[in-house]
């Protein structure tokens, strides 16, 4: 595996200073069992997980499993929001559950539900932070969930400059996990690792290009992963919480725009 690891590696050794990433891991609340796997894959390897969970998926059995571990290992494992049902509410289009399809009214009634339902559930436990289901979400979204106290919001890196915003916090996802295993073996290739290693060597450039570098995020979904795939992923989390230039941070603790200024 090492060598197909070679151009993330040699991406690492060319940045200039350390790099922040972190671990999400969405759809909290499906399949129990291969969300507790997963856990236990991060925890092993010691590198912090964060798990976007769907409140109305999310019942208290679930929950007291979860507090359970939150207790023990909190440096290693967060939670926080992931939409309200992970429904899309678009009648055309991308799939989106809060997007331009939705009031901006529409929208508050369900973060503030799932909002009060997790906190239910994980209290002081909770962080601030929003993943919208898909990844996307409305432009009015941002500034919705700043009047709401929300710290952070979690999505898709923008691509364009026209898509940012300024209301609110972004720790943006640059690879996705399952998409690119899925991309990797549709051409044929047994071991997606070169493919995942390209992918996060192209953030780590990306970053390293930029003024201001931003913390690389990396996008789980357990619903997707086998044992083999957690095997993959252990082998790879390793390597990289090795390297002097990564260092793996839980979401909360990821520095806002004006805390690294």
């Amino acid at each position: 595996m090492t060598s197909a690891l070679t151009p993330m590696l040699a991406a690492l050794d060319a940045a200039p200073a350390p790099l922040a990433f972190f671990l999400r891991d969405d759809d909290g609340g499906w399949r129990t069992d291969q969300l507790l796997a997963l856990i236990d894959c991060t925890r092993r390897v010691g590198v912090p997980l964060d798990i976007a969970m769907i409140p109305m998926a999310t019942d208290r059995v679930l929950a007291n499993t979860l507090n359970d571990r939150l207790q023990t290992c909190r440096q290693l494992l967060g939670v926080h929001q992931h939409g309200h049902a992970h429904l899309n509410h678009e009648t055309e289009g991308r799939a989106c559950e809060f997007g331009v399809g939705r009031s901006v009214q529409a929208q508050r009634d369900d973060i503030e539900l799932g909002w009060l339902r997790l906190n239910d559930f994980f209290g002081e436990q909770l962080d601030p932070i929003f993943t919208p289901p898909w990844n996307r979400c409305s432009d009015a979204t941002p500034r919705l969930l700043a009047t709401m106290g929300y710290k952070a919001l979690s999505r898709d890196r923008p691509r364009r400059a026209l898509r940012l915003q300024q209301s609110l916090t972004e720790h943006c996802v640059d690879v996705d996990w399952s998409k690119v295993c899925r991309l990797a073996w549709s051409q044929g290739h047994r071991d997606p690792s070169t493919a995942l290693a390209n992918a996060i060597a192209e953030a780590i450039a990306l970053q390293c290009a930029s003024v201001a570098p931003a913390p690389i995020g990396v996008m789980l979904h357990h619903a997707d992963m086998q044992e083999q795939d957690r095997a993959s992923l252990s082998r790879m989390l390793s390597v990289l919480k090795a390297h002097p230039k990564v260092d793996w941070k839980p979401m909360r603790d990821l520095a806002t725009p004006t805390e690294s200024t």
